[in-house]
């Protein structure tokens, strides 16, 4: 792009719902307005079309932020109230809404997110007739296995100019199980920007949480779902009855992840619930632990290793990719409780290994 000729244009798409007792953003967005700042700095015109489950106060904060950045946010609002039925409906509702936003934008490339919008977007994106599609695969999900979804991705695939995934192994997987031609997916991965600014320091933070200064402490940061596996994570600290554990995040198995702790005896284990500066909590970590049975990239990964926090992580998906194949983190079978346990251990009792990790990974990311 010349910066004295015409700015490029884009228009994003991505679903969001800002539910009482959920995550609004979690790693694909939060990367979304990574990169959209830096398409604004870059001096492109840029757009995001929110379509929106559920409205609510973080919603609207996070707008009004992104329009303070030069980011022109459209609101698409289709509440979900009732069944799964009506949820369907009221997203094939959002079809021609859509049609008539895109109608407008034939001249703006369109960039679809997620599964739920890559699939409305870059379907009404066709039927206006633009050719400048563009969709980015976040997750490497295991359903793309399943006949409707390969049959779906494929037809999708025909009306899109390009496909980005997050890493190799997403590439992979889209290549493998759905069928798509290599040739036409590119292997763009999430930037971050470090920290910047004053940062609290370990001890405020273990101050602020209440964690003893000496205590050795696992953080894990995601939702709490099945794809996370924190239950993994719980049977490990088990064999290290002395650690503490902060797990920031919620979910749909939040309940059950606590009566699991409490019948596992895990006194020092707290539920911090959603943190919207989640990351910022990081140096009060000695170890962050990703046990996920299936991951496109990890965001959570990139925060920790800009903030020189070791981790402890499974082999599953992108994720020995990121950490340099153990070069930079320790990493474990996905779902082997032993093999997470002996690796907290190994760091716990070492701390120059948790410093020449750290640093290996600062340098890698």
């Amino acid at each position: 792009m010349s910066r004295t000729g015409p700015a490029l244009r884009v228009s994003h798409i991505m679903a969001f719902a800002d539910r009482d007792d959920g995550a609004v953003f979690s790693g694909a967005e939060n990367h979304l307005f990574t990169l959209m700042a830096a398409q604004v700095q870059a001096g492109l015109d840029v757009e995001l079309i929110m379509l929106i489950a559920r409205h609510g106060p973080r919603l609207h904060l996070k707008i009004e932020n992104l329009r303070k950045e030069g980011i022109a946010v459209l609101p698409l609002v289709h509440e979900q109230i009732l069944t799964k039925i009506v949820g369907r409906a009221t997203r094939a509702f959002m079809l021609p809404r859509l049609v008539l936003a895109l109608a407008q934008r034939r001249d703006r490339i369109i960039h679809t997110h997620l599964p739920h919008a890559s699939q409305l977007g870059r379907l009404a994106a066709w039927m206006t007739g633009n050719t400048k599609i563009v969709d980015t695969v976040h997750n490497d999900e295991p359903w793309f296995a399943r006949p409707s979804w390969r049959l779906r991705l494929r037809l999708l695939d025909k009306m899109t100019a390009r496909t980005i995934a997050i890493s190799e192994h997403i590439r992979t997987h889209l290549v493998r199980v759905v069928g798509l031609d290599p040739a036409r997916i590119a292997v763009v991965h999430y930037g971050i920007r470090p920290p910047s600014g004053p940062q609290p320091t370990r001890e405020e933070l273990r101050n602020r949480l209440g964690i003893p200064q000496d205590a050795f402490t696992v953080g894990f940061i995601g939702r709490l779902t099945a794809q996370k596996d924190v239950p993994t994570l719980l049977r490990a600290l088990a064999a290290l009855p002395d650690a503490h554990a902060m797990l920031v995040g919620t979910g749909e198995e939040k309940e059950e992840l606590k009566r699991l702790a409490a019948a596992l005896g895990l006194r020092h284990v707290r539920f911090l619930g959603y943190k919207p500066d989640a990351a910022s909590l990081m140096p009060a970590f000695d170890v962050l632990a990703l046990p996920s049975r299936w991951e496109g990239l990890g965001l959570v990964l990139l925060e920790a290793m800009v903030r020189h926090i070791p981790i402890v992580a499974s082999r599953a998906g992108a994720i020995p990719e990121i950490l340099d194949h153990g070069r930079c983190g320790v990493l474990a079978d996905a779902g082997d409780v032993s093999g997470f346990a002996s690796a907290l251990e190994r760091l716990a009792r070492d701390r120059a290994l948790r410093t020449e990790i750290a640093a290996r990974a600062w340098e890698h990311v």
